[in-house]
């Protein structure tokens, strides 16, 4: 076992101190279940739900940033635009 001093860990007891611990696993995102958002410079008011400022890919699925008070929602692109909207939206200058 370790005993800690104020400067330092001494290992005490048996002459072989255990193994060093494995290192942590970090996951690594892989594409498919990564996010890419693209944040629009010119923001697009749609009918149904508000203010819309970005889309994300993610899963495989659109997803379209709201603003609204307090916070931005992300809601799936079909809920909130249709075709046309967004077809204005891409015109306009996202």
């Amino acid at each position: 076992m370790y005993i800690r001093t104020a400067l330092a860990a001494a290992w005490q007891g048996p002459t072989n101190p255990p193994a060093e611990p494995a290192p942590p696993v970090t996951e690594v995102a892989d594409s498919e279940h990564s996010a890419s958002t693209r944040w629009a410079r010119a923001p697009f008011q749609s009918r149904r739900h508000g203010c819309c400022v970005a889309v994300r890919l993610q899963r495989g699925q659109v997803w379209v940033a709201v603003a609204g008070s307090p916070k931005i929602r992300w809601l799936l692109a079909e809920q909130v635009l249709n075709e046309t909207e967004v077809a204005r939206w891409l015109a306009g200058g996202f």
